[in-house]
Order: C-alpha cells, then structure tokens, then sequence
C-alpha cells in the first residue's frame, strides 16, 4: 500500500498517542517534531512515504517513539482501512480486543522504504 493512502491511519494514531500516551513525551524532540505533521488531507506523496518510512526507522526527526502504539479495528474503521489491514491485528489484549502495533502494520502494509534515504531525511527535517 502507498504511503498517501496508509498515512490517514498513521496520523490518527500518532494524534492519539500525543494526548494518551504521556511517556512519549520523555523523548522531547521527537515528541515535539512529531506534533508537526500535517493532516491527510495537505500531505505531498513524497512526504507521506517519507513519514511512513519514518515509523520504522528514523533519525532524529521521524515517528520511530510510535512504533508500538496499539491498532485496533475501530482506528481501521475510521480510516476505512478494515478491508486491507484487519489481518495484521494479530495480537489480543486482556480484554479480549484484538490489536497491531503501528509499526509492524507500516512494515507489512507499506509497500515503501523501511529504511529512510537523503532525501526522506530532507524531507522530514524540513518540517
């Protein structure tokens, strides 16, 4: 899956990590790079894969702090990915709902780079 179309579920997931996940802001710059990210809607192809890129590995800017945010179906629902992604909700959590982490779902779903180039670092930088 290109980035542009996975990222809606990249953005929902870090949006809500920021305001439910109070341990990612131990790591200050890239909480803070991460707040910066723009909606679905404004994103640039190149970006998008770039910030895709970034959930799996990064450099000093980059989503990497999100990698294990929990997927559930619900966030698949709202971004109307439940038809190609559900399949990588592997895990199960005490209450019985099953899940994916962000990152193993950008590794298998995301038909980009796993490892940033020059030019995705250009890119993330200059946000």
């Amino acid at each position: 899956m290109e980035g542009k179309k996975i990222y809606p579920l990249v953005y929902e997931i870090v949006k809500r990590a920021q305001k439910e996940n109070p341990n990612l802001k131990n790591f200050v710059k890239y909480y803070e790079w991460s707040k910066r990210i723009p909606k679905p809607q404004v994103i640039t192809d190149e970006l998008a894969d770039a910030i895709c890129t970034s959930v799996s590995s990064s450099q000093g800017v980059g989503l990497e702090i999100y990698y294990f945010e929990k997927v559930y179906i619900k966030d698949l629902e709202y971004t109307f990915m439940d038809n190609q992604l559900t399949h990588l909700l592997s895990n199960i959590n005490s209450d019985g709902k099953k899940f994916g982490f962000l990152g193993d779902i950008i590794r298998n779903g995301f038909d980009g780079r796993k490892v940033p180039n020059e030019k995705d670092k250009e890119l993330l930088i200059s946000l």
